[in-house]
């Protein structure tokens, strides 16, 4: 769990990732634009984001004024198994929601971190804000992402384990490669080769955490040489695949 506080001084304030867990992202104060896989979100104080695994999200300043926030990682073993579809769905199709609570919540969170004693606790405050979201309507506007990055996006997601080019996307799309690139820095906040990298990356370090032999997973996203796969993900990580720093 991390909290966050600082002036808005720079325009990006978050760079571009994915990762394997859930993500909760509370702005405490500020007004931003949470960008996920293309979808716009602009979010104030004391409004929530509940982001699933493998979600590529940037956050990007709309004001110059004082910024904080608390953010919190969790496994999908947290959440409780006969609402985790539901759950699922529900954060994919409305990850931004609004609830008086659920900053107090973080608050008690953030406090009992230090204290093993207080893991029943933890688990039991996570719990809330799980049927919480599932309870919430969504009152923030969306700014979808236009037809051309939803349909690189598609592509891409539907070609993670292979290897994917630029040359590729634009074959199958119809899009030229330099439209391609203009619009992905444009809406993604980051470049094709970054988001593929990363989505491949994530989607890997998530099939070894499940206990998939490392050789075997580079090979099954696209990575034809183990050594290029270790090196690369050696750097993004700090540590071999198999886990060794």
């Amino acid at each position: 769990m991390e909290y966050k506080e600082d002036f808005t001084a720079k325009k990006t304030l978050w760079d571009s990732h994915c990762h394997t867990e859930f993500e909760i992202i509370c702005i405490l104060e500020g007004d931003i634009t949470l960008t996920v896989e293309g979808r716009k979100f602009r979010l104030s104080d004391n409004q929530i984001a509940i982001l699933p695994p493998m979600s590529f999200h940037t956050i990007s300043s709309n004001s110059r004024m004082r910024y904080r926030r608390m953010t919190a990682l969790f496994e999908k073993m947290e959440i409780p198994g006969e609402i985790y579809e539901r759950f699922l769905r529900s954060v994919q199709e409305k990850p931004v929601l609004i609830h008086r609570d659920i900053p107090n919540i973080l608050n008690q969170l953030w406090y009992s971190l230090d204290k093993p004693y207080c893991i029943p606790l933890q688990k039991s405050l996570l719990v809330q804000i799980f049927y919480i979201a599932l309870q919430e309507e969504n009152p923030v506007r969306v700014k979808e992402p236009s037809t051309q990055i939803t349909a690189i996006l598609e592509y891409i997601d539907e070609n993670i384990c292979k290897p994917i080019t630029l040359a590729d996307i634009s074959k199958n799309t119809y899009i030229s490669q330099s439209t391609i690139s203009h619009i992905f820095v444009r809406e993604m906040k980051t470049t094709v080769k970054q988001y593929i990298l990363q989505k491949k990356l994530t989607y890997g370090e998530n099939l070894i955490l499940s206990g998939e032999n490392p050789t075997q997973v580079a090979h099954k996203i696209g990575y034809g040489n183990y050594s290029n796969f270790y090196r690369i993900y050696r750097k993004f990580y700090g540590k071999s695949p198999s886990g060794k720093v």
